[in-house]
């Protein structure tokens, strides 16, 4: 939907099915809990605090603003807020020298899914826009039109270096997620550090007293379906004239100290609350701590681990990108290589499989050029034919006609390279005429240098088709 009444300033506001379903969770939660405060409803209305019904609330509000996204158009420039109001990404309309969008589906090709701006340095920016209603997308689609106005002489193609750092340098949630995942060991470990800490500091500041032991045995304690056995011990103490019993121990409460009943113990006592007590065992000062930290060293060392290989799996990458295959890249004008990208349709409903080529293609002489995949017993090929000009799709060389995937070079208009970051891949397909994608096969980021061989030969011997990337 959309707010504000002149042209200059307009918002757009996200109408996101995961939003609205957590924020409504939440604030239905709120309201059960507070309709059971207000009219003590069920058998334990009394035991719900006011506090933990605001906290609901205040939960819902936090994750519907935090799911909520949000487009502001100025006179200037337009602003996108992935969380309501944090981590805008600005564009300048006078900083675009190139603009084309994604479509959501063939049922909805006026509705982009993302916007792609070409700035005039060349790098591209991503702007999602699947969160969006399928009429409000359309809306900003015709925003962005009409605000921005790109000259033949500033227009220009997106950097190819820019466009492959998406799949080559890893993106700022991947690091996000690895730096969250290494620190819940190493919270763990200094949880457990500040637990043996409170425990010396009571045993050395805590007063002492000597108590007799009543009870040492096993208990059994319930954690979901899981069962285990702890320790079931029972002490009499005596502080300030009257007896006290109590039944912890000092940093060893899941372990059976070998505590005869009837024996006497030394006991630590709260001097604020003397029914705060635990009976001593196996104490041993500073030193005992290094036998007591062993489960923190674990901790640490295994966010360590995690830190090293999150570093090794979000490395990033450079690229030299050959110049035969720039000087080919260069050759499509600006204009045409926008047009190509405008009228694609890549959303078929039932594609052939991609062969991914994991290993330099063979060449059969002259004709042919084959890329070969095997999915488990299964081999896949991707056989360029440039005799006959055509490219099929089969499992057996030479290629058979029935089960063959086959598409003549007639009907394609032009080669697409897609850059896709979640399987950090490059995408190769034949666009026909219509719009509709033929894939061809991908290619991870590790071996961007066999797409640099292949491509521009091939493009050029089945009649020059024009290769386009984004």
């Amino acid at each position: 939907m959309a707010s504000g009444t002149d042209r200059g300033n307009r918002t757009y506001l996200s109408v996101w099915i995961p939003s609205a379903a957590a924020g409504g969770t939440a604030f239905f939660l709120g309201a059960v809990l507070l309709f059971k405060v207000l009219f003590r409803f069920g058998p334990r209305a009394s035991e719900i605090k006011i506090h933990d019904v605001i906290l609901v609330f205040l939960i819902g509000a936090v994750l519907f603003l935090a799911l909520l996204w949000r487009i502001r158009f100025a006179s200037d420039h337009v602003v996108l807020y992935s969380c309501t109001f944090l981590f805008p990404r600005r564009i300048d309309f006078g900083d675009v020298a190139g603009m084309t969008f994604l479509p959501r589906d063939a049922k909805h090709p006026g509705s982009p899914v993302s916007a792609v701006f070409v700035l005039s340095s060349g790098k591209p920016v991503y702007w999602p826009l699947g969160m969006f209603s399928i009429r409000t997308s359309e809306r900003i689609r015709e925003e962005l039109e009409s605000r921005i106005e790109i000259s033949e002489s500033k227009c220009r193609p997106p950097d190819f270096r820019a466009c492959a750092d998406r799949i080559l340098k890893p993106g700022r949630w991947d690091r996000i997620v690895f730096i969250i995942i290494a620190a819940l060991p190493f919270f763990a470990g200094v949880s457990c550090i500040w637990k043996n800490l409170a425990w010396d500091h009571r045993v050395r500041t805590w007063d002492k007293v000597e108590g007799i032991v009543l009870k040492n045995g096993l208990r059994q304690v319930k954690n979901g379906r899981n069962v285990r056995q702890v320790a079931d011990v029972e002490f009499e103490y005596t502080r300030g004239g009257r007896r006290y019993v109590g039944s912890r121990i000092v940093y060893d409460s899941d372990v059976f100290p070998p505590l005869k009943v009837g024996s006497r113990r030394q006991v630590i006592v709260n001097p604020a609350d003397p029914k705060d007590a635990a009976i001593m065992f196996r104490y041993r000062g500073y030193r005992g701590l290094l036998f007591r930290w062993s489960g923190c060293v674990l901790c640490f060392f295994l966010t360590g681990i995690l830190l090293l290989i999150g570093r090794f799996v979000c490395r990033s990458r450079e690229i030299t990108v050959p110049g035969n295959f720039e000087a080919y890249l260069a050759a499509v004008p600006p204009r045409e290589f926008y047009a190509a990208l405008a009228m694609e349709r890549l959303f078929p409903v039932a594609p052939p499989p991609c062969r991914r080529m994991g290993k330099a293609p063979e060449h059969q002489g002259e004709r042919y050029t084959v890329i070969r995949d095997r999915v488990f017993a299964l081999p896949l090929l991707t056989v360029f034919d440039f005799e006959e000009r055509k490219i099929c799709l089969c499992h057996r060389f030479p290629p058979e006609t029935p089960g063959a995937w086959i598409i003549d070079a007639a009907e394609i208009r032009h080669i697409r390279c897609f850059f896709s970051p979640f399987s950090r891949a490059v995408h190769v397909y034949a666009v026909r005429h219509d719009g509709t994608p033929f894939p061809l096969f991908q290619v991870s980021f590790k071996e961007l240098e066999l797409l640099f061989a292949l491509l521009p030969d091939a493009a050029e011997k089945l009649g020059r088709l024009p290769i386009v990337y984004c």
